[in-house]
């Protein structure tokens, strides 16, 4: 790849638990979309057994299904927990 630009982008804070977590990226996974490494840091919890009544706080638990559908949205490559 001698010569040739490649695109990273650096996304914070990743945090997609709503009812509607695909759309979290709607307005921007065009853009996202267009970076050969897109990277998270994903702030959630991501997990099969804890439900929110199972810890102190509720943004430290949840299921893995709607973290990973928005992330999935927007193709991100590579996430951070």
């Amino acid at each position: 790849m001698v010569g040739s630009n490649v695109s990273a982008y650096l996304v914070g804070d990743v945090r997609a638990e709503s009812e509607r977590s695909e759309e979290t990226f709607v307005p921007c996974a065009s853009q996202l979309r267009g970076a050969d490494i897109l990277f998270g840091n994903l702030e959630s919890v991501i997990n099969d057994t804890l439900s929110v009544a199972d810890v102190s706080s509720p943004e430290r638990g949840g299921s893995a299904a709607p973290s990973i559908q928005g992330a999935r949205t927007a193709e991100f490559g590579t996430l951070v927990l």
